[in-house]
């Protein structure tokens, strides 16, 4: 399940989609851009959250590739099924665990910081807001 985090305008043409989703038994903060290689309209509201959920798959396998990046897998499915049967690989001929590496790539603190700006009730909400993405 895919929950949309925020969006922020790149152009007329493209956002950035801050989504969650579940990957290996962690929440993951996945940062994506939507349309992708298309003309077609931005996507708002339901529209978007149907699309997200659309690319899940592809998401998945994004996230899992960098987090094993020894594996040879192609598809989500077999990628998954490898994970979950241990992530095991051939290394100087011996058979090994495959070392998982950390998400890394969270959502940048600004999300919302044009938001949060206007809805600051004093000049302390400001700064405290402004040193928290510093």
């Amino acid at each position: 399940m895919i929950n949309i985090i925020a969006t922020e305008q790149i152009d007329k043409e493209k956002q950035w989609v801050f989504l969650t989703l579940e990957v290996d038994g962690e929440t993951i903060e996945y940062t994506t851009v939507q349309p992708w290689n298309t003309k077609q309209p931005l996507l708002s509201g339901q529209e978007l959250a149907d699309w997200c959920q659309t690319q899940e798959d592809r998401y998945k396998f994004e996230i899992l590739k960098d987090m094993y990046p020894e594996a040879k897998e192609k598809t989500v499915e077999a990628l998954e099924t490898w994970v979950k049967s241990g992530a095991k690989i051939t290394k100087d001929g011996k058979k090994e665990i495959a070392v998982k590496k950390a998400w890394t790539n969270k959502h940048p603190k600004r999300i919302g910081l044009k938001s949060r700006i206007q809805e600051a009730k004093s000049i302390n909400d400001l700064k405290t807001i402004l040193l928290d993405v510093v």
